[in-house]
């Protein structure tokens, strides 16, 4: 079920969009900002849809940065309508998260729209589990677990993490040595636990849906990499703190990882008697 959220659309638009999603999708019109407050059933794929705010709308506007700032997670797209909007108004869409404006006038209106509302659910995921386990890290680890988090959501590969970085694969290992960070695979792994705890503990997902959408083979491989990993279970992770327990079992990991490399960097560099 893809749940469409739409604030203050037209209802020519939503026909538009009724008719052209399929039978499990709901497209539900909100207008009062108190509904704002039913928006996220993370069961569901959910996505709020916007028009870009008019130069004169601040009342939108208004709405749009309180469901931003008590949703992050749920993913924002635009819709250009064909309204009047200047400078500010652009500006506000980047300021809110969207993660892309889309032209209802344009052909292939659809397709955009079901790509952005992936890329966005995935954009916002990524962006509000950075800022929290951004608290845990140190300025080096978060800048590539922010790389790191954009990829996260299938199985990826330390060669998409250095392309994602602008780098050579040997650049960003080499990076990681120089810095005393892990290695580049252990932000690829701990990225994917992390995106997976936060849906189990903050959104509280089942741990075989969480498997299913971040590309895990079956529950239990999800489940045994978090054993090996954290030595946490599905009871502890799908608390209320299983995040925050979570993010402790990587700063510490990341504090052993990043003391053993330096001291095999120390071992390995010549000193001035030799």
């Amino acid at each position: 079920m893809v749940q469409i959220f739409a604030v203050q659309m037209p209802e020519e638009l939503l026909g538009r969009m009724r008719r052209a999603f399929p039978i499990d999708s709901e497209v539900v019109r909100i207008s009062g900002t108190e509904q704002c407050n039913e928006v996220p059933d993370m069961q569901r794929t959910s996505v709020v849809l916007a028009p870009v705010p008019a130069y004169d709308d601040q009342y939108l506007s208004e709405r749009l940065g309180m469901l931003r700032k008590r949703y992050p997670w749920v993913p924002l797209v635009m819709i250009d309508t064909g309204r009047r909007v200047d400078l500010d108004a652009t500006i506000r869409v980047v300021q809110f998260g969207a993660s892309t404006v889309v032209d209802m006038s344009a052909a292939d209106w659809r397709e955009h729209l079901e790509r952005s509302i992936i890329a966005g659910r995935h954009a916002s995921l990524s962006r509000a589990v950075w800022e929290m386990a951004d608290l845990f890290l140190s300025d080096a680890e978060a800048r590539l677990f922010k790389e790191a988090l954009h990829l996260a959501h299938a199985p990826f590969s330390v060669t998409d993490l250095a392309v994602a970085c602008n780098l050579p694969e040997r650049s960003l290992r080499k990076y990681c040595e120089r810095e005393a960070l892990p290695s580049p695979h252990w932000f690829m792994v701990w990225s994917r636990l992390l995106l997976a705890a936060y849906l189990l503990s903050t959104n509280r997902l089942s741990v075989k849906t969480t498997a299913q959408r971040l590309g895990f083979s079956t529950s239990n491989h999800l489940l045994s990499t978090f054993g090996r990993y954290t030595r946490l279970g599905a009871r502890e992770l799908q608390a209320p703190d299983g995040f925050r327990m979570l993010c402790d079992s990587l700063a510490a990991s990341a504090r052993k990882q990043g003391e053993e490399r330096w001291s095999r960097t120390k071992e390995a560099t010549p000193t001035a008697d030799r």
